[in-house]
């Protein structure tokens, strides 16, 4: 638990410092309550525009971390993107703290707005490494990405990927979900929802869980 905490501290300080901080949302920090679940879903979205927008400059990472336990344990939205991993590893909302590790590509994402942040070597470099640290803490026993094969995110994704030395090939709309072992990796629920796809998606990742 501590080294979540000194690494979540050390993470915020260096986004404070990050060029175009003032347009971007908090960053996304996972509390340290959760590695007393032992979460075993990574779960991987794009990023967290608006994320927690109304709170004051310079907040500090306990106030982050007390935050995004707050709402994974008790604010989750009826969204597509919270449907998608209950309903692929049948999961009820009142447990996804408890089984789900949830964090983003983007270490955060547009402070008042939808749409994807202005992208910075430094954030992209900060958005891998915490990725990677969070692997390491927790070792979830599945990892699901819907980010896409676009960029940034692409980049983000395959730099983690082979870091962990998962080879996983990017998806694609002829194969929109592709697998390897305990690596899922597919476009993002409101896209699937928008092409059709989020119902066979689902029912892949469900079969695959239960081989």
């Amino acid at each position: 638990m501590q080294q979540l905490i000194l690494h979540n501290q050390k993470i915020l300080a260096q986004y404070y410092t990050l060029e175009h901080q003032s347009s971007y949302s908090y960053p996304l920090l996972v509390s340290p309550k959760l590695i007393k679940h032992h979460p075993k879903i990574m779960y991987i979205g794009q990023e967290t525009n608006t994320w927690f927008k109304e709170l004051t400059n310079h907040m500090s990472s306990t106030t982050l971390e007390e935050n995004y336990y707050y709402f994974l344990k008790n604010q989750i939205p009826s969204t597509l993107f919270w449907k998608f991993i209950m309903n692929s590893f049948e999961l009820k909302r009142d447990t996804l703290y408890q089984n789900v590790l949830w964090c983003n590509t983007l270490l955060c994402g547009q402070r008042s707005t939808k749409g994807t942040p202005i992208i910075s070597d430094e954030l992209l470099d900060l958005s891998i490494q915490y990725l990677l640290f969070l692997y390491q803490q927790f070792q979830p026993e599945s990892i699901v990405i819907v980010a896409g094969p676009n960029n940034p995110y692409y980049s983000i994704i395959k730099a983690f990927l082979e870091t962990i030395q998962k080879e996983v090939p990017y998806p694609t709309k002829e194969q929109i979900c592709q697998n390897t072992g305990n690596v899922i990796w597919t476009y993002h629920p409101n896209y699937l929802n928008r092409t059709g796809k989020i119902k066979e998606v689902t029912n892949q990742i469900m079969t695959l869980r239960k081989k």
